[in-house]
């Protein structure tokens, strides 16, 4: 009886590591899919809309926009964010937005500030859906860990933990010059 009961376990433990190997070959092919359409042409606006539909497809995500920073206002020190794709494209997001204020808090250090500690690499923040909202996924766009904006996707429930980290490994690095949007 126990070796039956060991045979069973790793049964299904076999199932699970197959499980989670087609998972990830199934990611990579969609990284490798990206990279082909991103290398088809380095205008800017082809890497964005390019970006900002695998992000939508990888999370299952049914709305959503990229904005980018641009200019500040005068006498201003905060950065505005353009929406360059998605929904709304060109307004520009409040500063009184929750998700601005978490990433401009987090990732915009001042130029040059002695300590300013600078993001490594971008990780996704989850706001839950509400009654009134849809939940949100967003990520800081990061350019040699410089923030230069947001991406933010949006489905009527709660995202999964693993469409973070598909956000998070699908975001593309965006070309130089990339933090001045048109």
């Amino acid at each position: 009886m126990p070796h039956s009961a060991a045979a069973i376990a790793n049964t299904h433990l076999y199932a699970q590591v197959d499980k989670n190997l087609y998972s990830r070959i199934t990611e990579l092919e969609t990284l490798a899919q990206i990279d082909q359409q991103l290398n088809v042409s380095l205008d800017f606006d082809h890497v964005v809309e390019t970006t900002y539909r695998w992000a939508l497809q990888g999370t299952g995500a049914n709305d959503g926009w990229m904005a980018l920073c641009g200019l500040t206002e005068p006498g201003s020190a905060e950065p505005l964010l353009k929406i360059i794709a998605g929904r709304d494209k060109g307004q520009v997001l409040s500063q009184s937005d929750p998700m601005v204020v978490l990433f401009l808090a987090r990732c915009s250090p001042v130029e040059g500030g002695a300590g300013a500690a600078r993001p490594k690499e971008a990780s996704a923040q989850a706001f839950p859906a509400t009654k009134n909202n849809p939940a949100r996924l967003a990520i800081p766009i990061l350019i040699a860990g410089k923030f230069i904006g947001i991406l933010s996707v949006e489905h009527p429930t709660d995202f999964s933990e693993s469409a973070s980290e598909k956000l998070k490994r699908n975001l593309p690095p965006l070309p130089a010059g990339a933090d001045s949007p048109g």
